[in-house]
């Protein structure tokens, strides 16, 4: 942990409720998950959440086999609690079936990417915490791609905490994320100098055949001819899996499209939605034609800040002429 980090860890050992706010890329989930672990020495039942399905399955691994944590996304892990078939977009029910429920209740509930979670999920978790428990939220609200109506009331309950130094992007990442930042909270970066930002030619509009082409040749020259492993490279659209065309999509290297489980030494190609919270060396951003994405430019630009933000060391952007 840096010492920014470690601050906010020792204040949390005084903050019963505590809101801390922390850009991309900030360390956020480290440190819930290192409170979860404190939390867990000390034979205190936690609850470590999140919305998002490939971080939820990142913290449920991490966790696997614990006695005190119970780790991953809202939707599975409170309907395996209900003992239930999971059930996504009905609150109601789950809120009604959470109150019948004798499940008990958790000494410490931690919310990573709190700004993901409505009024009536964070209700539905509240049954099932100590009302004098510990609560904290992680969040990060330039990270509001989900469009499920912001939700930040948890702000005026909680001790304030913030992290604003950016340590995952090198700096011509960090300088391309930086347009697409509209918070309060001036961000600092602890980042290395890095390869520049590719900027592509863009493909013609919807013309997948070029923009598979394209990707065929961006994809060669990374792996080949600079020897970078399949495992590496990560391929984000701004569409959703049902209307991107990189289902259709098939590298001539190992790959996963769209899954919920990386396969080992290959090319992960997903949606910047469920992408967020992860991280990868090199990514290639695409279809930024999105409709949703271009409906207001709050939207477009937390979804540039996002999957910009998921690079490491190389970001790579493949635009349409649109």
């Amino acid at each position: 942990l840096t010492e920014d980090q470690y601050s906010v860890l020792e204040g949390l050992q005084r903050a019963k409720r505590a809101s801390i706010y922390g850009c991309a890329g900030s360390g956020k989930t480290l440190l819930a998950m290192r409170k979860a672990e404190l939390l867990e020495q000390e034979q205190q039942y936690t609850l470590l959440l999140c919305f998002n399905t490939l971080l939820g399955e990142h913290l449920s691994q991490h966790f696997k086999g614990s006695s005190y944590v119970n780790a991953g996304s809202f939707y599975p892990v409170i309907c395996d609690l209900l003992e239930i078939d999971v059930i996504y977009d009905n609150d109601q029910k789950l809120l009604e079936l959470i109150k019948e429920s004798d499940i008990g209740y958790y000494d410490a509930l931690i919310i990573d990417e709190a700004q993901d979670f409505t009024d009536s999920q964070l209700e539905i978790l509240k049954q099932i915490h100590k009302k004098d428990g510990l609560l904290y939220y992680f969040w990060d609200n330039n990270q509001d791609v989900m469009r499920r109506g912001l939700n930040l009331s948890f702000e005026q309950e909680s001790f304030p905490f913030v992290l604003n130094h950016n340590l995952r992007n090198s700096n011509p990442i960090f300088n391309q994320i930086m347009k697409h930042y509209h918070q309060e909270y001036k961000l600092k970066h602890k980042g290395i100098d890095g390869l520049p930002v590719r900027i592509l030619e863009p493909y013609r509009h919807r013309n997948a055949t070029q923009l598979f082409q394209q990707l065929n040749v961006i994809l060669a020259e990374l792996i080949d001819d600079q020897g970078l492993a399949p495992e590496d490279i990560t391929i984000l659209t701004f569409r959703s899996k049902i209307k991107s065309s990189l289902r259709d999509y098939k590298p001539l290297y190992p790959y996963a499209s769209f899954s919920d489980n990386l396969k080992p030494q290959s090319i992960r190609i997903d949606t910047v939605r469920r992408f967020k919270g992860m991280e990868s060396s090199v990514v290639i951003v695409t279809e930024m034609d999105d409709e949703t994405s271009l409906s207001n430019p709050k939207t477009f630009d937390d979804m540039c800040y996002v999957s910009y933000s998921r690079a490491k060391h190389l970001l790579i952007i493949l635009r349409s002429e649109e």
